[in-house]
């Protein structure tokens, strides 16, 4: 103990990841009276201890880590960052309400380090060593220069000895030799002193562990977010079961970035090596991909457990603290009631009509309450409702939002002005073509499809449907008549299943149909035909802007959103949100052609609009991130499928990941506007 110096500091903070306390040490030594030497640091002061069966502790409270894995990396200059760099990718963790990150496969630049100090955010510090280990030799003063050099960071909270098999077993004690604080020595992936930090379980795994196994649990790798797979897919699932441990500490996802490299060679194009390198949840310059909403919101501290917001009464939200020192008074509420129209060039707009202060709960770490929202009278006459919760430094943890009222109340409202539609028919050539106002509707006798829709401005091809997906009835014969003022087109199907085409003279012209499902299913619901060709974008009301699936449905925030087409392979290409796929309760949508905009508008809520399939990845190895996608261009979903990760199918990744379900020819209906 000759070397160390020892201290008693009184009234000082805690440093903590959610109030990260710092103080300024300057340490000098004095030949008598002149200053030989001077060293000055940033410290904080905090515990940290392993329990063995039972957690891992930070000032007396459990850590569960939302942690993700950061590789150094950065498209024009590879493995050398900048400040701002290091600056960006802790503030994009933070954003995301993670706590922690994992340095992988090596120490960080000691900057990235500060910055963790600075801002908040737990650390795994890791010795290099990526599936084979460093003779000991080798592996000796490199364990003593990454300890001297990062032992006073209050944000390191473990030290890890390699990776996947690259640990020197030798070199486990020599940690403690040269840390004071005697932190936790970890060996990622293996089962080791007390923690078991297994890489990529599948959701049996986490279930059995949760009930059989007393090791400190936390995944230091899982949920492989390659393309648009993993992530945020099936998080849910599995962050319920891992909070059930008896011995819980949370995981590291993988990975915070694709690593896209820029090849001058390849005409400067980003590089990142097929399938090796685009597991982020973040493109090389940082583009959010959809997982980074659906984090966001599924580790966001402030939990609010309200999915609907009926119309009448009042509103009260049931609202959880999952801070570890944060009290809910140190947050700011507030809401907004917005109100949603269609105009008359086919886009949407949403007007903030009324906002106000809500008082921030009495609610300890841990702790449920209810918070009544003092809303003005008419609050129900609005077509949304979001609230807002900022953290104690301003930052937004997230911000919930919901339709007003049950079902799909606005769609009156969205289908506009009642007008006069004079109806008519004439059938020619095997056709039966429907005469509404200027427009024409043309209908196949042979298939009960329709064929296209002739407007004054020119043709729209939208034709091949209503088609129920996947085909669940045969053909039988195409019936029309007049019902009142009304008439109808209707394709007789064998199965079960009705489809009901109704011209009004009072409102466009209407869908209704109803099929039943049984068994498993990727997908069902109804679709159209259309040449992606003429598709220039879309508009919507909905949840948005990002597409969902199955099993990443958090994230996407219900309002008025639009979006330009576009090709965007994730992970090979990086212009976001994608423009293809599943779009999760959709009360609304236009899409834009270069024919005429096409607008549908459903009676019902909850729907999925399908906007064409993507195109799949080049280097998809296994498939697991594509899943099959409806024949239909242009859809509305009663389900959609969900997506895997790089090692797991769907259905290894629990309950949301499993194929739809449908007993005993369960009834599927529902209504459809669409308007040209």
């Amino acid at each position: 103990d000759a070397d160390v110096i020892r201290t008693l500091i009184k009234g000082v903070s805690p440093w903590s990841h959610e109030h990260p306390v710092l103080y300024r040490l300057v340490a000098e030594l004095y030949d008598k009276d002149r200053i030989i030497h001077r060293v000055t640091e940033n410290i904080g002061f905090r515990t940290v201890e392993f329990r063995e069966h039972d957690g891992i502790y930070l000032n007396g409270e459990r850590i569960i880590f939302k942690g993700v894995n950061r590789h150094c990396f950065w498209p024009e200059s590879g493995r050398t960052l900048s400040r701002s760099v290091s600056l960006m990718d802790a503030e994009l963790i933070k954003s995301m309400n993670m706590n922690a990150v994992r340095m992988s496969h090596y120490p960080p630049d000691k900057e990235f380090l500060e910055i963790c100090d600075s801002i908040g955010l737990l650390v795994i510090d890791e010795l290099c060593g990526w599936q084979k280990r460093y003779d000991t030799s080798v592996a000796r003063p490199l364990v003593r220069s990454v300890v001297e050099r990062d032992r006073n960071h209050p944000s390191v909270i473990l030290w890890a000895n390699g990776n996947e098999g690259g640990w020197n077993r030798e070199v486990d004690d020599d940690y403690g030799v040269y840390d004071l604080q005697e932190r936790l020595v970890i060996h990622p992936w293996e089962r080791y002193r007390g923690t078991d930090t297994k890489h990529y379980p599948d959701y049996n795994y986490v279930v059995n562990s949760a009930i059989y196994d007393q090791d400190v649990y936390f995944p230091t790798e899982f949920m492989h977010g390659i393309f648009d797979g993993g992530a945020g897919a099936s998080l849910g699932d599995f962050w319920d079961v891992m909070m059930r441990h008896r011995a819980p500490a949370g995981g590291f996802l993988w990975a915070l970035i694709d690593e896209g490299l820029v090849r001058s060679d390849m005409c400067d194009s980003i590089d990142c090596r097929r399938d090796q390198a685009p597991d982020g949840i973040l493109g090389p310059y940082r583009e959010k991909e959809g997982s980074y909403y659906a984090i966001k919101e599924i580790w966001s501290p402030v939990r609010i457990m309200n999915r609907v917001i009926p119309a009448g009464g009042g509103v009260t939200l049931r609202v959880e603290n999952n801070y570890m020192f944060t009290h809910l008074s140190e947050c700011d509420f507030t809401y907004g009631l917005w109100d949603i129209k269609r105009n008359a060039d086919g886009t949407y707009s949403e007007t903030l009509a009324d906002s106000g202060v809500v008082e921030s709960p009495d609610c300890a770490p841990g702790e449920r309450r209810n918070i009544v929202l003092d809303l003005p009278e008419d609050w129900c006459d609005h077509n949304k409702l979001s609230v807002t919760i900022k953290d104690s430094y301003g930052n937004e943890v997230y911000t919930y939002s919901w339709a007003i009222g049950a079902g799909n109340d606005m769609c009156r409202q969205l289908l506009g002005i009642p007008r006069e539609f004079p109806v008519d028919v004439s059938v020619s050539d095997g056709n039966i073509a429907i005469h509404q106002g200027d427009n024409i509707y043309s209908f196949d006798c042979k298939s009960g499809m329709l064929i296209g829709i002739d407007t004054p401005e020119g043709h729209v091809s939208l034709h091949g449907g209503p088609l129920v997906t996947p085909v669940v009835g045969v053909f039988r014969e195409l019936r029309h008549y007049r019902d009142g003022d009304n008439y109808v087109v209707e394709p007789v199907m064998e199965g079960g299943q009705w489809i009901k085409w109704v011209f009004s003279p009072a409102e466009p012209p209407r869908i209704d149909y109803s099929f039943s499902m049984q068994g498993e299913n990727d997908y069902f619901g109804i679709g159209f035909m259309y040449p992606e060709s003429n598709i220039t974008g879309m508009d919507w009301v909905g949840d948005g802007p990002y597409r969902v699936w199955k099993n990443r449905l958090q994230g996407a925030v219900f309002g008025v959103h639009a979006k330009e087409y576009n090709n965007t392979v994730t992970g090979e290409s990086w212009t976001y949100p994608e423009f293809k796929g599943f779009h999760a309760d959709c009360r609304a949508v236009t899409v834009h052609t270069t024919e005429k905009d096409i607008t549908f508008i459903p009676a019902g809520s909850g729907l999925f609009f399908q906007m064409l399939a993507p195109q799949p990845p080049a280097h998809d190895g296994n498939g697991f991130t594509m899943p099959d996608f409806p024949e239909t261009s242009l859809g509305f979903m009663h389900a959609i499928p969900p997506v895997g990760t790089k090692f797991q199918s769907p259905l290894q990744l629990g309950p949301s990941g499993m194929k739809n379900m449908q007993l005993n020819w369960t009834p599927v209906s529902g209504s459809l506007w669409i308007i040209i």
